[in-house]
């Protein structure tokens, strides 16, 4: 009878290449591929992603920058479409390429299968993820405008209120100048009638003030 030479694998020497291979994967997320756009127009749009991103980005980048409907979008590269729960990796054309030349599938066959509902209920929710990033985006510029015209309002009140502060300062200081110099000439009033009025009541008792010449 011959002998069965059964050896368990080395964990030692597996797991390093285990580690390995999940960070060439990894790194093969992070990529970045070019992708050139051929939109119904015929011109142009360039743009670019990682090669982990999933078709259904794409068609946001697309919805989003030109005003084109996700559940219209049918992309194809080299004759293969392009599904949306699929990332860029998933396709071997695109996966060690640098750059890529996607087209719209605009060709609708007479009797084509309908989509699967699950495929439908994706493409619906890709549809409502979409709009409410744009929703959020919108609230998110009115809020912070909103802030800034608060702000700006607050400041202008700040250096109003200080324009005014100051404004009745200097008119109290002014006015308080007034009044001293007020009070000053009518002393000097009241001090030159009063000298006035005793020398009148010495000289009528014959008697005079003597004053002293310079």
């Amino acid at each position: 009878m011959e002998k069965l030479h059964l050896s368990l694998p080395n964990r030692e020497t597996s797991a390093p290449e285990d580690e390995s291979k999940v960070e060439d994967a990894r790194r093969l997320q992070e990529e970045v591929i070019d992708i050139v756009f051929e939109l119904p127009d015929g011109t142009e749009a360039h743009e670019k992603f990682r090669k982990g991103q999933t078709i259904a980005v794409l068609k946001s980048f697309l919805s989003t920058e030109y005003d084109i409907p996700m559940t219209s979008l049918k992309l194809m590269h080299r004759e293969t479409i392009l599904m949306d729960p699929y990332t860029i990796t998933d396709y071997s054309a695109m996966e060690d390429a640098d750059n890529a030349r996607i087209q719209r599938n605009e060709a609708e066959s007479f009797g084509k299968k309908k989509l699967g509902r699950n495929v439908e209920m994706f493409i619906t929710r890709e549809d409502q993820l979409h709009n409410a990033l744009r929703h959020v985006k919108v609230s998110e510029h009115i809020k912070g405008r909103a802030v800034w015209e608060d702000h700006q309002g607050r400041r202008g009140m700040i250096n109003q209120r200080h324009r005014m502060d100051k404004q009745i300062q200097e008119e109290m200081e002014m006015a308080n100048r007034e009044l001293l110099a007020i009070r000053s000439e009518r002393i000097r009033n009241y001090y030159t009638k009063s000298y006035i009025e005793w020398e009148q009541q010495l000289n009528a008792r014959g008697l005079a003030i003597v004053r002293e010449r310079d």
